[in-house]
This record gives structure tokens, C-alpha cells and sequence, in this order.
């Protein structure tokens, strides 16, 4: 069985930004973030201030679970404070009140205000379930709640969507909806710039009981164009987060969702670059004929509109056939493929090294850094730098397009179970995830000496 999550530890820190007040009637110039609140609070909500912070596994190794990360992302979450009169407890607290994951009324709205990240291959917003009581306790789940908003589909303000102000919604009553949206024009945020992320209310359980599901918003982001102005981002996420709670009790009018967004640009990576990636294949077996060569099939995760826990619907996911690399120096795994940046399907792709128990990844490869590899075994294919093989090993030896496996979390011993995780994000036609049927699908293969008899 193929094991499956990402990300859901907490981490990184941030400056609380202002205390919860009304407005002093002070008529002096205002932020953006000072006009909303006023606004909120005359629209008759109690108004908690909460912020964002980058979202740090590197100390995973040290966790139950490093979640199947993926090495290439940088991850971000907002922190929120409990709400007004709120008894139960919030899981994942920063120590100063405020908690990544939440329980949420159905009548509360969660008003994001700040800038996209600087300029990068992708970002995206998503809310999850986090947690859910079950019969054993409280379960870990990291179910998203629908499309994200990333950079094709968020309304910015001008020059965006990178760097541009924006406002994120999170709300799944309609009256509440109505009213925040107009308090935030009010504010003189322009209605292009106000996202809303409808949180479906059949989709889990909302309140502030101990019953009540915990939510929590994940940000996603990769390779910033300028890695000066992204660590600055991400150092110190710029924005404001309120939770917005209705001082009058209203009955609860659920909003409903959009459909989501269909998979499937029209086109095919088979017609133009399947014979090229057959080729490929049978140059790397005809390179290593006097090997034992073991297919890693690869698992289609995400074929439907749903995806596993964790991710989200940006993405083609896929996962090899779990294998065994032994202290034999001369064994390794090869990945290879069409590199889906390369042909159009995605803005983005990337492999990354799971061990299986812990689900850590040490290794990962972007597909901006797959360009060439393929030339090591079809130098004068017209297609060569559209494909790619890249060898993972104990030892590389000094060989390029090599990533050595180290033998300790977040990499594993020669006993320990490893697998190959494949990411495509975003076809950029669509706005969502590549469609798998549109793809060709990556692969995998351990390669062994035969044993001497």
C-alpha cells in the first residue's frame, strides 16, 4: 500500500499585529488593515486579530511524521485566536494565543489582508480540515475543502498576481459573506481584490464544541525568481488576519460552493512526446543491459476530482511502488519521463525521495533542474532536453544527474522502504491540476547487479 499525506505540522513565527479594538473615531490616515477592522467592527462583528507565518519542516525528523513534504514548496498558515467566549482548546498554538489549526462557528468569517508572494512559479491559498473526532479520539485528516486560489485564478490589485494586495475570505454563511464583503468595500478594498473561499458546511462540522472539526488555511509558494525577495515573504508572511464573529446570532444560511474547476486542457503530451519517452526507456535499459532491472510502477493518485489528504487540486500526484535500496555500491534507481514544465502541462514539476515509515523526503529534483539529463543517454534525440533521467544512489560517484540517498532520516536505511513521488502543478489553461490522461505518466526502476551464483 502506498502511503500518503503531506505537511501538517506547525512552525515558523511572526509578530501579532495590533490588539482587537473598535475605532477611536481618530478621522488621521488609516492602513488598509485599520480600515477593515473599523469596518468589521461597524458591521456589527467582534473582531480577533491573528497573522501568518511560514510553516518549517526541517526539524520533521524529529516528529511522529515528517507528512510527505514536498522539499521544493515553502508552506505558510495563519494563526488565529480562539473566539469570543470560546471554552475548547484549538490544536497547534504558538504559545501566545493564537493556534494554526481551528474551530469555527458557522457564522464566523476568517478576513485575510496582505500582498501575494513576490514573483515565483506558483502560490496558492486552500483551506483543510485538520482534525475530526472519532471514536478513538481526535483524528488527523488534512482534508482540503475544495479548488485553491492560486496565481491564475486570485483577484489582485494592480501589476498582480505576484507582489499585489489581496483580501482572502474564509466563510461558509451567505449573510455573513454579504456583510463582510461589504464592510471590506467600505474599507475602499476594491471588489476585484476580495477573494472569497466558500468553506462547504456539508463537507464537515462547524461550532466551537469539542465535536466541531479544527480547520486551518495552508499556503503554498516555489521557486522565487528572486530568492532574496522570497525569503524576506516568507520570513515575515504580510498579512493581517481577523476572525470576524457576529455579536447577534443569525439562523445559518450555508453557502454553496462553486463546481470545481475541470481537468484537461485539450491535448496530449502522448501525441508529441510518447514515442520520444518509449525511447528513452529502452536507451537507459540498453545502457544497463547487464543490470536487473525492477519496474516501480507508478500510482495514479489524484485520476477523479478529489485528491489524497494533504494535497491539493493544483496538482498531478503520483507515487512509485515502494522499494529497497541496498549497501551494494553499484545499485540505484532511475527516474525518468517527460518533464511537464517543459512540454506546457505545468508550471512547475518535481520528484522528491519518500522514506515510506516516517513519509520524509531527502531528495528532491525541480524540473527546471532536469533540463539536459536525458542527454547522457539520447545526445541526438530532437526531443532530448524535453525528457529526463536522473539516478538516485548511496554513491554518485562524481556523476551528474545524481542524488545520493543518505541513510538517516530524512533519508533511510538499507532495510527501510523508500518511494519516488511525482508533482506536476498547475496547467495554466485550466487554472487547476494536469489531467492524468493528458499526461505521460513518469517512471521508475531499480537497478541491481545480478548476484553471482
Amino acid at each position: 500500500m502506498v502511503l500518503l499525506a503531506v505537511l501538517a505540522c506547525a512552525g515558523g513565527t511572526a509578530t501579532v499585529s495590533g490588539t482587537d479594538v473598535p475605532s477611536t473615531g481618530d478621522t488621521g490616515p488609516r492602513t488598509r488593515e485599520e480600515r477593515v477592522r473599523t469596518e468589521l467592527v461597524a458591521a456589527g462583528f467582534t473582531v480577533g486579530t491573528g497573522y501568518a507565518a511560514e510553516l518549517d519542516p526541517g526539524p520533521c525528523c524529529g516528529w511522529e511524521s515528517c507528512y510527505l513534504f514536498n522539499p521544493d514548496n515553502r508552506y505558510f498558515g495563519w494563526y488565529l485566536p480562539k473566539a469570543p467566549g470560546q471554552t475548547t482548546g484549538n490544536p497547534l498554538p504558538d504559545g501566545r494565543g493564537r493556534n494554526l489549526a481551528w474551530r469555527l462557528r458557522p457564522d464566523e468569517a476568517v478576513v485575510a489582508v496582505g500582498r501575494t508572494p513576490p514573483p515565483s512559479a506558483y502560490f496558492s491559498f486552500r483551506t483543510y480540515i485538520h482534525d475530526r473526532l472519532e471514536r478513538t479520539g481526535r483524528e488527523w485528516l488534512f482534508f482540503n475543502l475544495g479548488d485553491s486560489l492560486n496565481q491564475f485564478v486570485a483577484g489582485t490589485g494592480p501589476g498582480g498576481p505576484f507582489d499585489a494586495d489581496i483580501v482572502v475570505v474564509s466563510v461558509a454563511d451567505a449573510a455573513t459573506e454579504r456583510r463582510v464583503r461589504e464592510a471590506l468595500l467600505r474599507a475602499e478594498v476594491p471588489e476585484g481584490q476580495i477573494n472569497v473561499d466558500v468553506i462547504a458546511a456539508d463537507d464537515l462540522i462547524l461550532g466551537l464544541h469539542e465535536e466541531a472539526d479544527t480547520i486551518r488555511l495552508q499556503g503554498r509558494t516555489a521557486r522565487f525568481e528572486d530568492e532574496d525577495a522570497g525569503e524576506a515573504w516568507m520570513a515575515d508572511p504580510p498579512f493581517t488576519v481577523f476572525r470576524a464573529t457576529p455579536t447577534e446570532v443569525t439562523p445559518f444560511d450555508p453557502l454553496v460552493p462553486e463546481a470545481l474547476r475541470p481537468r484537461g486542457g485539450g491535448w496530449s503530451e502522448k501525441d508529441d512526446w510518447g514515442a520520444a519517452a518509449g525511447t528513452l526507456e529502452l536507451a537507459v535499459r540498453t545502457r544497463y543491459a547487464d543490470y536487473r532491472m525492477t519496474p516501480l510502477n507508478t500510482v495514479i493518485t489524484d485520476s477523479g476530482d478529489d485528491c489524497p489528504p494533504g494535497c491539493n487540486r493544483d496538482t498531478f500526484f503520483g507515487v512509485s511502488l515502494h522499494f529497497l535500496l541496498p549497501e551494494d555500491k553499484d545499485a540505484f534507481v532511475m527516474v525518468y519521463g517527460v518533464n511537464h514544465e517543459r512540454t506546457g502541462k505545468s508550471v512547475y514539476a518535481n520528484f522528491s525521495v519518500v522514506e515510506v515509515e516516517h513519509l520524509s523526503a531527502s531528495v528532491a529534483v525541480r524540473s527546471d533542474e532536469m533540463v539536459g539529463s536525458a542527454r547522457d543517454y539520447l545526445p541526438e534525440h530532437a526531443k532530448v532536453d524535453d525528457l529526463y533521467a536522473w539516478k538516485l544512489a548511496r554513491d554518485c560517484h562524481g556523476e551528474a544527474h545524481c542524488s545520493e540517498i543518505p541513510w538517516d532520516c530524512p533519508g533511510f536505511p538499507s532495510l527501510g522502504q523508500g518511494a519516488v513521488a511525482w508533482r506536476a502543478y498547475t496547467d495554466a489553461t485550466t487554472g487547476t491540476g494536469p489531467s492524468t490522461d493528458e499526461l505521460v505518466i513518469d517512471r521508475a526502476a531499480l537497478f541491481t547487479r545480478p548476484v553471482e551464483p
